[in-house]
This record gives structure tokens, C-alpha cells and sequence, in this order.
């Protein structure tokens, strides 16, 4: 299947106020169909002001995604259609077409105005079992439009929708530690390794404490103290996934195959102890 770079974008003005049914308005439909993902909503919130520029970012972010998930998913999907709802108080003329049936509490990407530091961070609403899908990719202003801040905290933001991706169509979940003692386990031949996947993603450890090496703690059969990290070098290196990791990596281009082993207790292993995020994905129906 030969991908088509640009993904295709076609602006709906909202032309009725926000509706929600009880909470239980179901998302729009995302199809897969000749390996082109169609139907993906994207909703901007009446909170964002009216710039252009959104939606040219938008659709600048949405086709390196796109070019990032035909190379995870060994060419199987690509973006093809992406609809935009802009907020009924925006300038006439910048839709395309009116909104039919779409409605902001439908979207599968949320966006609004970021409301200070700490909280412009993506995020994907998810609260079912691995394979299942997640609610909505909610993302802000900020990170769509401040392309400089965006790659020094995150990384390609391109990537990032990948990351989130995993989450939203997959119900795919992180490979990173989260607790203080999932951060390093021993291996098969009893080595301390940190929680990641691929074993091939190198990096520094740090007490984040002292900001010095780390100690062993003999409480936790010699594994590094509580407030031991790890963190992956950005840049030279030599892991290729995962995804669902670290895509803030630049060798990452994959997800976490069967065959590479690491992040026995990352949150993904916990919720799928048998199942790595590359077999889940290619098991989910409709994929």
C-alpha cells in the first residue's frame, strides 16, 4: 500500500450549541479501510482563540503522525481524513463545509486553550482493558502552536500523537515506570536493568535526589534505591522501540515487538502480562 502523504483535512464549522446526551454520546467512528484510517474528529474548544495557523499546525502534525504510524505498523495503517469542528463563534469563511451530525462531546481529539504551567501536557482518556479503546486524545493550544516548546519537552509532536494513538484506537498502555519501585528490575540472569522497552534504549541512571549515582538498597535484593532513574539519551541512539516508552526518542520508529525483551513492571505488562503492545494492536479488530 503506498502511503499519501498529506493527510487530508476538511474544516466543519459548529453550528449548534454543545450537546451532551447523558454522557454517553458515542465517539465518532474511525474506520480502516485500504489501510487509510477516515472518520478521525478533531474538536476545538470555544475556550481556543480563533487563529488559522491551529489548523495548518494541525494538519502539518496530524500528516508526520501519519508518516511515524505507517512506519509502526509495518505499512498496515496510515491518516487519510481528518475532520476539524471549529467553535460556531469563529470567523465565517474558514470552514469548509457546516457541521452535519458532529459535535464536540463526539470527538476523538479534544483540543483547548492551556490553562497555565503543568497542564498543557497530552493526554489520552482511558480507563478500559488492554485492547480496548480510549475515549479521547485531549491536547491544547500551547502544544499544538508552540512548535519550539512542544520539541524541547515532548519531542516530535508528531510522535506524540502516535503515543497517543496507541492509547485511543489500541487501548495500548505506557512501558514506562510510574511507581518508585518499578523504575529497575533483575533480569532473567539477575542483572539490573531500567524499566524500558526496547533493552536496547541506553541512557544514564541518577539518584533524583542527589543527582548522583545510585545506591543499592539491600531491603530490594540489591536493586537501586527508590529514588533511582533512568533516562534515555535523546539523540545516538540505538533502541528503536517503543513507542509506548519513549517516542521523545529519535531512534524509536516501532512498537514493542514479542521478541525484544524489557519493562516487566511497566503499566502496559501489568495490564497485558502476555501481550506486547505490537501484538495487541495487530489482534484488535478493525485495527
Amino acid at each position: 500500500m503506498h502511503l499519501n502523504a498529506t493527510v487530508v483535512i476538511i474544516i466543519a464549522a459548529c453550528i449548534s450549541p454543545l450537546v451532551v446526551w447523558g454522557g454517553l454520546l458515542p465517539r465518532s467512528r474511525i474506520s480502516l479501510v485500504n489501510n487509510e484510517y477516515r472518520g478521525i474528529l478533531i474538536a476545538i474548544g470555544e475556550d481556543v482563540p480563533e487563529n488559522a495557523s491551529l489548523l495548518e499546525r494541525l494538519q502539518e502534525i496530524f500528516t508526520n503522525a501519519s508518516k511515524s504510524l505507517y512506519r509502526a505498523t509495518n505499512k498496515r495503517a496510515f491518516f487519510k481524513e481528518v475532520t476539524i469542528l471549529i467553535p460556531k463563534t469563529w470567523s465565517d469563511g474558514i470552514a469548509n463545509i457546516p457541521a452535519t451530525r458532529q459535535v464536540f462531546d463526539a470527538a476523538n481529539v479534544i483540543v483547548t486553550e492551556h490553562e497555565g504551567v503543568g497542564r498543557e501536557t497530552p493526554y489520552t482518556n482511558q480507563f478500559g482493558s488492554c485492547g480496548e479503546e480510549a475515549e479521547y486524545i485531549h491536547l491544547t493550544d500551547k502544544f499544538i502552536l508552540d512548535e519550539e516548546w512542544t520539541q524541547y519537552y515532548y519531542g516530535d509532536p508528531g510522535k506524540v500523537i502516535v503515543h497517543m494513538w496507541g492509547h485511543l484506537r489500541w487501548g495500548l498502555f505506557d512501558e514506562f515506570a510510574r511507581k518508585d519501585d518499578e523504575h529497575f528490575y533483575l533480569d532473567e540472569n539477575g542483572n539490573v536493568e531500567p524499566t524500558r522497552c526496547s533493552k536496547s534504549i541506553r541512557g544514564v541512571e541518577y539518584d533524583s535526589e542527589t543527582w548522583k549515582a545510585c545506591g543499592e538498597d539491600p531491603e530490594r535484593n540489591n536493586l537501586p534505591n527508590k529514588h533511582c532513574r533512568f533516562t534515555p539519551f535523546l539523540h545516538n541512539n540505538e533502541g528503536t522501540g517503543s513507542y509506548m516508552f519513549g517516542g521523545f526518542v529519535d531512534s524509536v520508529d516501532e512498537f514493542c515487538h514479542s521478541n525484544v525483551t524489557g519493562d516487566p513492571t511497566s503499566l502496559h505488562n501489568a495490564m497485558a502480562p502476555t501481550n506486547r503492545t505490537y501484538s495487541v494492536h495487530t489482534g484488535v479488530p478493525g485495527t
